[in-house]
Order: C-alpha cells, then structure tokens, then sequence
C-alpha cells in the first residue's frame, strides 16, 4: 500500500522539460536582436525578463511590432502560457532565434502535467526561465 501511495505521488508530480538548441556564435555574430512583440502573452513581465536575458549576454535588443526593421538582421519571436492553481504560474515558454527564415537558435520550456504537486511550480518566471536563455546563449559570454 506504501509502495502505491509513493508512486501515485510520483505520477502526479510535475517534471520540467528543457529543450535548447543554443545560437552557435562561430556560425552567427550576434550582437543585437530584434524581438517582436506578443500581444498573447499576458505576463507583462516575460518581455522585460527576455530582454535583459539577451542583454545578460552582452547582446542589445530592440521591439518591434508586426514586420521588422530592415536594419534587423536577427529577431526573436517568443510565446508564454500560464496556469493558475492558488496563483498564476508559467507553464510552457518558447524562443525562437532567426536570421531570414533560418531558425539559429531555439529554447523551450514545459512544465509537464502542469507541475502536479511539485511545490517548485510557483517559482517566479524569471528563476525558471534565466537558466532557459542562458542555454540559449551559451556561446556569448555572460556580462557581469
């Protein structure tokens, strides 16, 4: 009876899923990104959190809206989804990094069966995501 009561805890605990395909700096000089603005994402935090994550790295951003600057020769496109259980919590998160129509870099984060029981479910978007982008931009040194 133990044994079924440890794993039904078990099945219901969440499990965290990191996906990250880094932006390789030899193959791509990226020193500015442009992000396009995702009116779906409610959090009105992720955009700032993402922003500084790049600039973490050494890499200046710019917004944009619909289509980019000509001068943009690297944009970032970004989606957030949140659940709420007593509070509202990240559930998934996906950056994609592009230069033209070519994906140089992707990272995404999925909190499997939305977290369960797992306590670690409410930790602020930015301790779960800090650790996403910085995979992403492993290749570029982070700035102190």
């Amino acid at each position: 009876m133990r044994k079924l009561i440890v794993l039904s805890l078990a099945a219901l605990s969440g499990c965290t899923v990191v996906q990250v395909k880094p932006i390789d700096s030899k193959a791509h000089q990226v020193s500015h990104v442009c992000i396009e603005e995702n009116p779906a994402v409610k959090m009105d935090g992720f955009l700032p959190m993402l922003e500084k994550g790049f600039q973490n790295h050494g890499i200046t951003t710019e917004r944009y809206k619909g289509k980019p600057a000509d001068t943009c020769e690297y944009t970032v496109n970004y989606g957030a989804h949140w659940n709420w259980d007593l509070a509202v919590y990240l559930t998934d998160a996906e950056i994609e990094a592009r230069r033209g129509g070519e994906v140089v870099g992707r990272a995404v984060y999925h909190l499997r069966n939305k977290g369960g029981l797992d306590m670690g479910k409410w930790a602020r978007a930015e301790s779960k995501m800090n650790p996403v982008i910085d995979q992403l931009l492993a290749d570029f040194k982070r700035q102190s």
